[in-house]
């Protein structure tokens, strides 16, 4: 159940949440932007399916093709080719090529190639 408290000096709503499958990388007391799909209501037949979404400036489109460049876990760049959804705001929604947890380049440079060793900023 989501119970929303708005603040309206800071543009904001408060939500409760509950996390299904949560991984390592949260913490409590974490905050997040959190992006409510449109139409979709009642989740309780949809627990199973999941979706990804992207930024939109990590997609590259070259001709009819669409791939991302991922960082492995070894920080070499992998071309990892995409199918996209519908774009809303600056995320895209990835229908198949990436399973979700992956780090995305996001404004990637037109010189990137497979296997590169790149360094993240911190």
């Amino acid at each position: 159940m989501i119970i929303p408290m708005g603040d309206r000096a800071r543009a904001t709503v408060k939500v409760r949440v509950k996390i299904l499958n949560a991984d390592t990388r949260l913490f409590p007391e974490m905050s997040s932007t959190v992006y409510f799909l449109p139409g979709e209501t009642d989740t309780s037949e949809k627990q199973d399916e999941s979706r990804v979404f992207c930024p939109a400036a990590a997609i590259v489109s070259i001709e009819a093709e669409a791939f991302v460049w991922i960082l492995t876990d070894s920080d070499r760049t992998r071309k990892t080719p995409v199918t996209i959804g519908q774009t809303r705001d600056d995320r895209v929604e990835i229908a198949s090529g990436l399973s979700g947890g992956e780090k995305v380049i996001v404004n990637p440079d037109r010189e990137l190639q497979d296997d590169m060793l790149v360094k993240t900023a911190q």
